[in-house]
C-alpha cells in the first residue's frame, strides 16, 4: 500500500520537472518563462509533505536523510530534476538499506536505532556539504 501511494506520489511529483529546472533559474525567470510560481511551489509543498508523511509513518523519524541525499545525488548526477528526482528517490532508499544494514550488524546481536547511524552518517555527510559548498563560493 505505502510503496504504492509514494509512486503514485512520485510520478505526480514528476510532472512539475521542467517548473523545477526554471526555478532554479529564479522566480523572475521562471515567471518571465510562464510558470505560476505560487501554485508550483503550493503544489510541491503539498506532495513533499504527504511523501515525508508517508516515509515517517513507515520509517519514523530518519534524521538528516532529506537534507543530505538529495544534495548527493545532485553532485553524482548534476542539477536536471528529470534526473535528480528519481536519483534522490532511489538513493535516499539505498542510503536507508545500508544504514539498517549497519544498525542489525555492527553491535550484533544488539540492534542499534537506525536513526543512530543515519544521524552519524548524515551528520559527516552534511557538514562536509556544508564545507564544500563555502570552498566553492569563495572568490
Amino acid at each position: 500500500g505505502m510503496l504504492l501511494f509514494t509512486l503514485l506520489l512520485l510520478g505526480v511529483s514528476y510532472l512539475f520537472v521542467q517548473s523545477l529546472n526554471a526555478l532554479r533559474l529564479g522566480e523572475l525567470k521562471a515567471q518571465q518563462l510562464g510558470i505560476d510560481t505560487r501554485r508550483v511551489v503550493l503544489w510541491l509543498f503539498v506532495l513533499s509533505s504527504l511523501l515525508t508523511s508517508a516515509c515517517v509513518s513507515v520509517a519514523g523519524v530518519i534524521g538528516f536523510v532529506g537534507l543530505v541525499i538529495p544534495q548527493a545525488t545532485r553532485i553524482l548526477l548534476g542539477n536536471d530534476y528529470r534526473v535528480l528526482l528519481v536519483g534522490s528517490f532511489i538513493n535516499g532508499g539505498i542510503f536507508l538499506i545500508l544504514c539498517d544494514m549497519l544498525a542489525r550488524t555492527i553491535l550484533s546481536p544488539i540492534e542499534l536505532p537506525i536513526g543512530v547511524i543515519t544521524g552519524l552518517i548524515g551528520g559527516v555527510a552534511f557538514l562536509y556539504l556544508i564545507h564544500r559548498t563555502r570552498r566553492s563560493h569563495q572568490i
